[in-house]
């Protein structure tokens, strides 16, 4: 889809720095090229995308800075994923629109590396699939450490992308698989 997700429906202005792209024009200092592109809100891709009835397991929202734009414009009442997966890098990130999952009955499961999880408590059990998740998570860390004799950064911070997508998949194994969802 060539289209921007924005809390209404018309146009906006991409800002691109190298391999950077964002909605907020000072997100990484001086841009190089602007496009103006279609916007849609998150309810219209929704509506247009996901059949009715349909049920939504997972949603990773990662914008670059305008999670916020996009949960404004998202419609909870008729799209309701049983986990939200949002990148805060910042606390200034996810504290300017964390408010908003918590007003449509989501609640905080745990951070990591800078993607923030959140369950619907509207369903029956969510709370508990993420018991020990995080502690599992971090017993995988440790294994990884061991066989991969590298030197890691004091945070954990995998460096190829492909390993951190890994760590997130064994996440959402461990929270989906724990009661069969």
């Amino acid at each position: 889809m060539n289209i921007c997700g924005g809390e209404k429906n018309g146009n906006c202005t991409l800002y691109f720095k190298r391999d950077r792209t964002s909605l907020i024009k000072y997100r990484f200092g001086k841009y190089e090229k602007i496009i103006n592109n279609k916007q849609l809100t998150a309810k219209t891709i929704c509506e247009t995308y996901i059949p009715k009835n349909k049920n939504i397991e997972f949603c990773k929202i990662d914008v670059e800075g305008a999670e916020k734009r996009i949960l404004l414009g998202y419609d909870f009442e008729n799209f309701r994923p049983n986990v939200f997966m949002l990148e805060s890098i910042t606390d200034k990130d996810y504290k300017s629109w964390e408010y908003i999952l918590f007003n449509n009955s989501y609640n905080f499961a745990f951070n990591f590396r800078g993607n923030r999880f959140y369950y619907n408590s509207k369903l029956e059990g969510m709370k508990e699939r993420f018991i020990g998740v995080k502690e599992k998570i971090i017993l995988y860390k440790n294994e990884f450490m061991k066989r991969n004799k590298k030197k890691i950064h004091r945070n954990w911070i995998p460096f190829k992308v492909g390993e951190i997508k890994k760590w997130i998949l064994k996440i959402l194994i461990l929270v989906f698989e724990k009661n069969n969802l």
